[in-house]
């Protein structure tokens, strides 16, 4: 029996339906996958607090529990959340986003490609975006190639030479009551001043610095160990008492046994070399500290 005309039209418009219901089942598929969304150029001016906008989505997709793997940042960069898992890679909450910086020191500048990853529990990677990160001085930024349109790492310049001077004529011979005026005891010249403390240092640079000890103790609290002491040792580089003594506690084994710290070894050398530092700095109670390191 021969298919009817009405038959015919019957069967097409199943097949069409069916393609329209696995479209949609592909598309659906499609939206409910989770996505990463980073621009594929970042710009991070070295020494500098830089927001790190990274978006994940649509919420409906993301599983109960997850978070956001960043890896192949520079090594000597940090990050205001998460924790740092080893060189270059971090883990952080999806929640802390919104407010997710980095600061990479001038050491690290240059261009580095970098993976952002949405990983489960269970570690299966739910969705991944790469981009490259630009770590460029202050004075660079801004700055454009004219064929590509990319941020220019270019030397620093060059300071201005000042004119040459003239000559010195030689000086002339004394009269002899200029010769025994010269002749004479000159006064002592007054000693050179001591290294400099933290309570001599000016305040602009005393608020900055404290600024970073702020900053390294946030990441103290939070287990971050590794840019507690990038903080740290920067305010102590800067001449700060606090950020030496601070840093000599993250390698003390009685200060990190006391914080409950777990997975690090303490380093009693780094220790002794922070606390002298210290002491140099200005900083009280520090005797008692190297005297107990030396009974160890």
């Amino acid at each position: 029996m021969g298919i009817g005309r009405s038959g015919i039209r019957r069967i097409a418009l199943t097949s069409m339906a069916g393609v329209f219901l696995l479209a949609s089942a592909v598309a659906g598929y499609a939206q409910s996958k989770p996505q990463v969304r980073i621009a594929p150029r970042v710009l991070v001016e070295a020494d500098v607090e830089t927001p790190l906008i990274i978006s994940i989505g649509p919420p409906d997709a993301l599983p109960e529990k997850c978070y956001v793997q960043l890896r192949g940042l520079p090594e000597t960069a940090t990050l205001n959340e998460g924790h740092n898992i080893s060189p270059g890679v971090w883990a952080i909450p999806l929640k802390s986003l919104s407010t997710l910086t980095i600061h990479a020191p001038g050491a690290a500048t240059g261009t580095s490609d970098f993976t952002v990853r949405v990983v489960s529990v269970e570690g299966s990677v739910l969705a991944e975006n790469r981009s490259s990160m630009i770590v460029a001085a202050g004075y660079v930024i801004g700055q454009r190639s004219a064929s590509a349109g990319d941020p220019k790492i270019v030397s620093p310049p060059m300071p201005v030479q000042p004119p040459a001077q003239p000559p010195v004529p030689p000086p002339q011979a004394a009269a002899p009551s200029q010769r025994q005026a010269l002749a004479a005891p000159q006064a002592s010249q007054p000693p050179a001043p001591p290294p400099t403390s933290r309570n001599q240092l000016p305040p602009e640079e005393k608020a900055r610095l404290e600024k970073l000890v702020g900053l390294g103790n946030r990441h103290l609290a939070s287990g971050n160990i590794a840019a507690a002491r990038e903080f740290f040792r920067r305010a102590a580089d800067g001449g700060l008492a606090d950020g030496a003594l601070l840093l000599a506690t993250t390698f003390d084994p009685d200060e990190l046994d006391a914080i409950k710290v777990q997975g690090l070894s303490p380093d009693t050398a780094e220790a002794r070399r922070w606390y002298e530092r210290a002491r140099a700095l200005g900083a009280v109670g520090v005797d008692a500290r190297l005297a107990r390191l030396a009974g160890r």
